[in-house]
């Protein structure tokens, strides 16, 4: 990639080449909630399919008019020991092409595994700051029992006001820190989505395509080399079922291809940020957070909120040893469930502060962003979708010599039933004879 994601993020030359492709409309800025741009994308998919489509139906066309058509006819044709060669090597080189989808492939499963690498990563740390979360709101609750059962003498000490009164700030900004994160679920969902299943289908689909290329291979070479029709014949049926289902596929490669660059090229920052503002479970703070985490500039949302509980439990804490030299409360054990538990909540507190540290969890975002969907994930889908729409070629004009080797095989195989072609003398046909 040219730049990290960021404020001065750059999109780099396969994002630049996918991005300028043409999207109907003009509606080629990244914005799914765009009906606009979601017709743009399908369009690119849909145009792949309708050039697919007439391919075939030229190919009909021609061998329906091949006996009508002067350029069709076998005598304007090379030999057939040279159209035989030919359709073998137009056929290998499909075959060959088409396995060296792997690579794409390749590409395209290290972006998954990343994807869901990070995703956990993710998951996992905002599970522990949300159970931590948890387990600081429940601390503050406890103290702030406590606090109401001190006992101090009012008239003589500020102890027991002062304590109800952290604690109270205590627990109102550990609660609102637990709201403010976002939920661990929307991370599982992703997981869910580029789970281990997905990739299986993605390798099994591939794989189908490519046993449809081989055995079509293998019925076209069997039948040139055999010089028999019928075999030819089937491989010609399942020459037009692979190029269709190679213009499937590209169509939704390139379309995904597209749509992955036009988000890179609109910048990942923004498109969360515009993600966070859209999605009605990320409204208000929780959206605060990630578009924080995007960047690392300004002020964390959470470290707002875990400052005040730390600032109201450092005071609770002096209070309550303050008040526990000087033994003037009646509830010395109530004092000792505030020492207590305002060490445990220092303690979840510092695990809350390393763990919610912005360049550890930006790192996630970076690597996701950078590494896995605006590099591995574009370069696997253009090299998948290159390398269908080389085979589809190379398979399409096997169809055409296909077409002339079949009837080049019914010359030849006529000959070889008749043996050597018998001089046919010219002239008038000889007088009769006469007794």
């Amino acid at each position: 990639m040219a730049a990290k994601s960021g404020q001065n993020y750059q999109s780099d030359d396969l994002i630049n080449f996918l991005h300028g492709f043409y999207h109907y409309g003009g509606a080629n800025e990244f914005d799914p909630e765009n009906q606009d741009y979601l017709i743009a994308i399908g369009a690119i998919g849909g145009a792949v399919v309708v050039v697919g489509a007439l391919a075939i139906i030229a190919y009909f066309i021609f061998l329906c008019c091949r006996s009508l058509l002067a350029c069709c006819r076998v005598e304007a044709c090379c030999g057939a020991n040279v159209s035989r060669l030919v359709l073998f090597l137009l056929m290998s080189a499909m075959v060959l092409t088409t396995l060296c989808s792997y690579v794409g492939y390749t590409n395209f499963e290290d972006s998954m595994n990343n994807l869901v690498d990070n995703f956990t990563n993710l998951k996992d740390t905002v599970q522990f700051l949300d159970d931590n979360s948890g387990t600081l709101f429940t601390q503050g609750v406890t103290m702030l029992a406590a606090s109401k059962a001190v006992g101090c003498d009012p008239v003589t000490s500020k102890v027991e006001q002062m304590l109800l009164y952290y604690s109270d700030i205590f627990t109102i900004h550990a609660e609102i820190y637990t709201e403010a994160l976002p939920p661990a679920a929307l991370f599982g969902n992703f997981i869910n989505l580029f789970a281990d299943e997905f990739l299986l289908y993605i390798k099994m689909g591939l794989a189908f395509v490519a046993g449809v290329a081989s055995v079509t291979f293998l019925f076209n070479v069997a039948g040139n080399l055999c010089r028999s029709s019928l075999l030819l014949n089937f491989s010609s049926f399942l020459s037009v079922s692979l190029f269709a289902l190679y213009s499937v596929l590209v169509a939704l490669e390139m379309a995904l291809s597209v749509l992955f660059a036009d988000f890179c090229d609109y910048g990942p920052n923004e498109a969360v940020n515009d993600f966070t503002s859209n999605a009605a479970s990320l409204s208000g703070r929780p959206g605060g957070v990630i578009n924080f985490y995007t960047t690392c500039t300004g002020i964390n949302p959470l470290d707002t909120h875990l400052n005040k509980t730390a600032t109201a439990l450092a005071v609770i804490r002096n209070v309550t040893d303050e008040a526990i030299r000087h033994d003037n409360c009646t509830n010395p054990a109530a004092l000792q469930t505030l020492s207590t538990t305002g060490a445990a909540a220092a303690v979840t507190s510092s695990n809350l502060l390393a763990e919610q540290a912005c360049p550890r969890l930006q790192g996630f975002y970076l690597d996701l962003a950078d590494n896995s969907i605006c590099d591995s994930m574009i370069q696997g889908l253009f090299e998948l979708w290159a390398v269908h729409v080389t085979a589809a070629a190379l398979l399409y004009a096997a169809m055409y010599f296909t077409s002339h080797v079949k009837q080049k095989c019914k010359i030849l195989i006529l000959m070889d039933e008749e043996g050597a072609v018998k001089a046919i003398p010219l002239g008038p046909p000889l007088s009769p004879s006469t007794v």
